[in-house]
């Protein structure tokens, strides 16, 4: 059997956390659209250019 113990402060880090990549990947995607460079999209978003090229990727948008 597995116990656990619910962690309500733990479980809104998690959710703010989910909530902050949402809004990364929402504006990365919108800069990807515009066809904004990489390395532009990386610095704005504060987000690495492997997370960006990982979004693309898994949006089928492909450009460098």
């Amino acid at each position: 059997m597995v116990s656990f113990k619910w962690d309500w402060n733990r479980a809104m880090e998690v959710r703010a956390e989910e909530a902050a990549d949402a809004k990364t990947t929402e504006f990365v995607l919108n800069m990807l659209r515009e066809h904004e460079p990489y390395e532009k999209i990386s610095r704005l978003a504060s987000t690495s250019m492997e997370n960006v090229q990982r979004i693309a990727q898994k949006n089928n948008i492909a450009y460098s």
